[in-house]
């Protein structure tokens, strides 16, 4: 009985992943660290590393957006309707990214 030998393929990395596939892919890469032979091993630390860099690139992205939307809403309001609709937009934006950022 041959075992076939590891085949490590990440996801394909798009341009922008959720969060949550993000933490997956991290979590699974993390639970094949202990198989990866040493042949695998440099290849391995590579793509892993591509994928924590992707993770940090994401945080930032929804760190500056979050920033934004609250430098946003904070600005002085004006009278007009479609500033207030604007602005309600902008705080239900952020609310949602907070959530999203806390799971």
């Amino acid at each position: 009985m041959s075992t076939a030998p590891l085949v490590l393929a990440p996801p394909a990395m798009r341009a922008s992943l959720p969060l949550y596939e993000i933490e997956q892919n991290l979590a699974a890469y993390c639970e094949t660290a202990e198989v990866v032979t040493p042949e695998q091993e440099e290849e391995f630390l590579q793509e892993f590393a591509a994928m924590l860099l992707q993770a940090v690139e994401k945080r930032d992205r929804m760190g500056q957006c979050l920033a934004t939307s609250i430098l946003k809403s904070a600005s002085p309001t004006r009278k007009s309707s479609g500033f207030a609709n604007a602005k309600k937009h902008t705080n239900e934006y952020a609310k949602r990214l907070k959530n999203i950022s806390s799971v």
